[in-house]
């Protein structure tokens, strides 16, 4: 059973004439878990290394360069499922069906890599390494990695508790059999929420032994997940065909035949946020392009109107906590842009944009990656150019995109200090800095106001994001630079860090619409980069 990670939605809506305090209200205490196990424990002698040592030394054999075939029946979100895993030394895949929605993941000769339900395959480039980190903390720690003996807990089971928590990796807390050494459970801190997962029905074959089930809960009882193994085979042979890195399997955007480049029904607003009109069953929709999203979003009671079949019930935190469910779109049109068989999420969500547009979707990942999508914010234009012929123009300034999340993640220069992991966010009003970013940088969002009078008046603003409101104060900063456009004085918003959910673990923060609609922005999911091209309001420096 590979380790998986909740899916994102990115997408943020400043709303900050409506909702500006001039003092933030104190920190709620977070109540104790009660799925978290005692943390009073009897000491013991032995130390984490021994403890380790011992487990290895009663296992009879690994699996070690051998192959191994295993066949997972699994539940989750209230549907069943199969999972099918190939292994050859370091090298997997892992094919995963859950209702009519078919995945897959692997790694080959140290390349990463997914392929979604909508078919798209994209290469990781590793930007989250925390669960290989506390892998590497247990099998070779570091002096600073925190693997440790807490003592040994008597009930609910009796069992030795081993703390890991590397700087790079994630708090959790295991908990080992005192007979058998098995783990028995983990309690792991992932983004501020505790991830519980337990293992039982220990059997062995071949000198091989393994949980033949796994649950795993965040806390939400509808995500519960429960994988079980029915068939276990080690040895046989296994070829290169079953382990290479796959092309896409479909590309469910279709671009009008020998068309180099289409223009769409979309229009820019005045907060340059880029409004699409897609056609759903015949009835007009208004979405937001959003890089910042991981797929594409409808709001549920749209998808309940058109009559649209639901699978599956999920509880997601963005910036607020609420429920999802999967849908399939036959077909959906954008101009002369047509979509088959597109899955997406269906969430309550919803704005009233202006007096006449009503937005009830998000157009993300798989969309944007079916194309290349050229955004041109001066003029309040967009069109779909074929992928295949793309070729970016000659005074364009080329970014380097890491899509692992399916959202494109750049590099940018705050005050001299670089944060590698910026999220390229058409959905996002402004620029927003992370707190992860502001304490590892603070001088870099220091306020540069006159007298610090922005903090001084504003020290907390709520702007509206998908699920709920998020908590942030503005700054002027000395400097930004994206690309070689640099951008002096410039208003961000700074998190507060209180949404962790929101953040994520890994990222930086936002660039958002204030910023890149100094641009033409040409979307390239398929060459994992942003082309952009300096428009007028650029050139003649009109930008502070």
């Amino acid at each position: 059973m590979i380790a998986r990670a909740a899916a994102v939605i990115a997408a943020l809506f400043l709303a900050v004439s409506s909702a500006a305090y001039a003092a933030a209200a104190p920190a709620k205490s977070k109540a104790p878990d009660p799925r978290a196990w005692p943390t009073s424990y009897e000491p013991v002698a032995m130390t984490a290394a021994e403890l380790l040592k011992a487990k290895r030394e009663k296992s009879t054999a690994t699996n070690g360069d051998r192959t191994m075939r295993i066949t997972y029946a699994f539940r989750d979100g209230g549907l069943e499922g199969a999972e099918r895993e190939v292994w050859s030394g370091d090298d997997y895949r892992s094919d995963m069906t859950v209702g009519p929605f078919v995945t897959a993941e692997g790694s080959y000769q140290g390349q990463r890599w997914i392929t979604n339900e909508n078919g798209y395959t994209l290469l990781k480039r590793g930007v989250h390494q925390r669960t290989e980190a506390n892998i590497r903390a247990l099998e070779k720690p570091d002096a600073g990695d925190d693997v440790r003996m807490l003592g040994r807990l008597r009930a609910p089971a009796d069992v030795y508790v081993l703390r890991v928590a590397p700087p790079d990796g994630r708090e959790e807390r295991r908990f080992y059999d005192a007979s058998t050494l098995h783990l028995v459970r983990r309690e792991t801190n992932y983004l501020n929420q505790l991830v519980v997962s337990t293992y039982d029905d220990y059997r062995t074959a071949g000198g091989v032994t393994t949980a033949y089930r796994t649950s795993v809960s965040d806390g939400h009882p509808e995500n519960d997940a429960v994988w079980t193994i029915k068939d276990l085979v080690l040895g046989g042979p296994v070829v290169k065909a079953e382990l290479d890195v796959p092309g896409s399997r479909r590309i469910p955007v279709g671009m009008p035949p020998g068309a180099a480049s289409v223009r769409l029904p979309a229009r820019v607003d005045e907060w340059g946020r880029v409004i699409v009109r897609m056609t759903v069953n015949g009835r007009g929709l208004d979405f937001q392009l959003d890089s910042g999203a991981d797929g594409i979003v409808l709001d549920r009671d749209v998808a309940r109107e058109l009559g649209l079949k639901t699978y599956g019930r999920w509880s997601n935190t963005v910036a607020g906590t609420f429920t999802s469910t999967r849908s399939i779109i036959p077909k959906a049109e954008i101009g002369p842009v047509v979509m088959n068989d597109l899955m997406v999420q269906a969430v309550p969500f919803s704005y009233q944009n202006d007096s006449r547009t009503r937005v009830v979707g998000l157009l993300g990942f798989d969309f944007i990656a079916g194309c290349v999508v050229k955004i041109d914010y001066e003029h309040g234009t967009v069109d779909a150019l074929d992928a295949t012929s793309f070729v970016p123009p000659a005074d364009a300034m080329v970014l380097d995109a890491v899509l692992d999340d399916q959202v494109p993640v750049v590099g940018m220069m705050v005050n001299k200090a670089l944060g590698e992991h910026f999220i390229f966010d058409t959905g996002a009003d402004d620029v927003v800095l992370f707190s992860g970013f502001a304490k590892k940088h603070p001088e870099a969002v220091d306020d540069h106001s006159p007298h610090k009078n922005i903090s001084r008046s504003f020290n907390l603003i709520q702007a509206d994001g998908v699920g709920g409101k998020l908590d942030m104060r503005p700054v002027m900063l000395a400097e930004m630079q994206l690309a070689n456009v640099h951008y002096p004085d410039y208003l961000a918003m700074v998190m507060l860090g209180n949404q962790a959910a929101f953040e994520g673990e890994d990222q930086d923060g936002l660039v958002g619409a204030s910023l890149i609609r100094a641009f033409d922005v040409y979307l390239d999911y398929a060459n994992s980069r942003v082309v952009l091209v300096p428009n007028a309001t650029t050139r003649k420096g009109k930008i502070k």
